[in-house]
């Protein structure tokens, strides 16, 4: 009996240890709305090549990587208005980030005319409402988008 309270006593202490408690963002179909028309919008302005309106939807640390491309590349926008010409945007799979506060992982999945399609999987984090803005691309399909060690029990 000792055994069972003991195991009992662990197992309840784990539980209630904030660092096993999740506070990950719920996929309701209310956040891939969400989720859905952020990407949406960002695709548009993918599209329109409008650089300066791109940079809205980066967190400051995914802007930094881009930087010099955004201000320094003259051919950028053209160089997007070409290549997402024709090409369609789906929202695939949308994931909640375990023990992170509104940050889920989507995929951006562009379809091209010749048929090809690129997943680019994204982290996102929600600071006010309804506003998505990315604050990583991912590498593949097992990066989640968080430094060597960090948010791993």
């Amino acid at each position: 009996m000792k055994k069972l309270y003991v195991c009992l006593f662990v197992f309840v202490n784990l539980l209630l240890n904030p660092s096993f408690l999740s506070a990950q963002v719920v996929v309701t179909d209310s956040v891939i709305r969400e989720i859905s028309n952020t990407l949406n919008s960002l695709f548009n302005v993918l599209k329109s090549g409008d650089v300066r309106s791109f940079q809205s939807y980066l967190l400051p640390e995914e802007y930094a990587r881009y930087k010099v491309l955004f201000e320094q590349n003259k051919e950028y926008p053209g160089f997007l208005r070409n290549f997402y010409q024709g090409a369609s945007l789906r929202v695939g799979h949308v994931d909640s980030v375990l023990s992170t506060e509104n940050e889920v992982i989507a995929d951006f999945i562009v379809d091209f005319p010749g048929g090809e399609s690129i997943v680019t999987r994204m982290r996102l984090k929600n600071d006010n409402g309804s506003i998505w803005k990315v604050k990583k691309i991912l590498a593949d399909k097992n990066d989640q988008g968080e430094p060597s060690g960090e948010g791993r029990r």
